[in-house]
């Protein structure tokens, strides 16, 4: 591979996440060749990009893309392959991301549409229409490349046409508003916040987030400033995301402030502040934990600092979970910390259960388990699935034990099944229809149902 960038933040979009993937600005000076070919499109969005030794050549089409064995190189690809069409093409090569796996179909759809966005949002959005439900998740990345590019005209098409984009909710400014306002604050903070003002409810608040979020990351103390100057459920939020991402940089700093604020507030600035520090260094996190005030606002996020802490460590994470915590906040936070230690380690995961006694707690580490530690013995782990005191919650866990057992050897697990009495003949009958339908599960999988959130 020759000397390069790489596209920045195309992990996050692998997940899920949405935005950060165009930077603002000109070309840069690997864009000579591609000069005249630049010049007769808008000032649009370079994409940070890698040259690699695929990329040197003449690629026609994106399901030559998806033929590129390497998944990095497929997604610089195609980085390069929608960053050079020319705006009368992008409907001809939206036509053809059905043509494509799912999960590769989703990320060619972001990075078409962004860069569509940027040059023609309309007639982006106007083509998201047809496409029915996969429409729905093309717009976000349309009104994130519009704002990237002019977010005043589309803080105004929202303004006009916000029914178009009520199905972007989400927590934490991931509405259209959110949307906006981050991509504004990374050109001018203060008129994206002048915006937010205007703005009411749910939508002023997350674009306030965001826009609070995109200043403290350069500028913690420039951030302040700017929420000490807002009122009520606005500065509420602007404390809460500067807490969230200042706790990142310097927990310490974000603390002393903290600690200057009246004592109700203090407390919810300090479990952001908490939440915040979680991403970066849990155990840490999980030790400030224990000086926040006993209550519902501690409580709440608990869940989030055992979460990172068991990806990295399961077994500490759950030892400490079950040490600390009201029996509300551990049930809540059960499905966090015993999913990985059940995949790593289920005999222990199967330990930890034998402490418990019944109860909430109980319930949701054995019905995790049942959904996580699938290379289990399926008899053992049916019968543990009977024990879950919930009934709606045993008998989705005893279900969806069974149907896995069902799909590697029906005639052991119709056997079993019928001479257990866990189930009736006709619970068994029915979950054999489900198993031999292949379906989704719907109903049994899927783990814990999430509480209290």
């Amino acid at each position: 591979m020759n000397n390069s960038l790489i596209a920045v933040g195309v992990g996050g979009l692998l997940l899920g996440g949405v935005g950060g993937y165009v930077i603002s600005g000109g070309a840069s000076s690997g864009d000579s060749d591609n000069g005249a070919a630049a010049a007769t499109k808008t000032e649009r969005a370079r994409v940070v990009a890698v040259e690699t030794s695929t990329s040197r050549d003449v690629i026609r089409k994106i399901t030559d893309i998806h033929a590129v064995p390497s998944q990095s190189e497929r997604v610089q690809l195609m980085l390069d392959f929608y960053g050079n069409l020319d705006p009368a093409e992008f409907a001809a090569e939206a036509e053809r991301l059905d043509e494509l796996p799912f999960s590769e179909r989703m990320l060619a759809s972001y990075l078409l549409f962004s860069q569509w966005a940027e040059v023609d949002p309309l007639g982006a959005l106007a083509f998201s229409e047809g496409m029915g439900r996969e429409g729905f998740f093309a717009r976000p990345a349309i009104l994130a490349g519009w704002a990237s590019n002019d977010p005043q005209a589309a803080a105004q098409y929202l303004a006009e046409n916000g029914q178009e984009f009520q199905m972007m909710g989400g927590r934490r400014g991931g509405g259209a508003a959110g949307t906006i306002a981050t991509e504004w604050a990374r050109q001018d903070p203060e008129a994206a916040m002048a915006w937010a003002k205007t703005l009411e409810g749910r939508e002023s608040n997350g674009a306030v987030e965001n826009i609070i979020r995109e200043v403290a990351l350069k500028d913690p103390a420039a951030a302040l400033t700017m929420a000490n100057g807002l009122d009520g459920e606005a500065k509420d939020a602007a404390y809460a995301s500067l807490a969230d991402e200042w706790a990142k940089q310097d927990w310490d700093a974000m603390e002393s402030w903290a600690r200057g604020l009246p004592a109700e507030q203090m407390a919810s600035v300090l479990a952001e502040g908490v939440q915040g520090l979680a991403e970066r260094d849990a155990e840490m996190a999980a030790e400030k934990w224990k000086l926040l005030p006993e209550g519902e606002q501690r409580d709440r996020i608990l869940d989030d600092v055992i979460e990172p802490w068991a990806n990295e460590n399961p077994e500490e994470a759950m030892s400490y979970l079950l040490a600390n915590g009201s029996p509300e906040a551990q049930a809540d936070a059960m499905r966090e910390a015993m999913a990985p230690l059940a995949r790593n380690n289920p005999e222990q995961a199967l330990a930890v259960i034998g402490t418990l006694p019944d109860n909430e707690v109980r319930d949701r580490a054995v019905q995790t388990y049942v959904f996580s530690a699938q290379d289990a013995d399926p008899e053992q782990t049916i019968n543990l699935a009977a024990s879950i005191g919930d009934e709606r919650d045993r008998m989705r866990a005893v279900g969806g034990a069974a149907i896995n057992y069902l799909r590697a050897d029906q005639e052991a697990a119709t056997s079993f099944l019928q001479s257990s009495g866990i189930v009736d003949q006709e619970f068994v009958e029915g979950l054999i229809e489900r198993a031999q339908g292949g379906g989704g599960d719907r109903g049994w999988g899927g783990g814990p149902p999430r509480r209290g959130r």
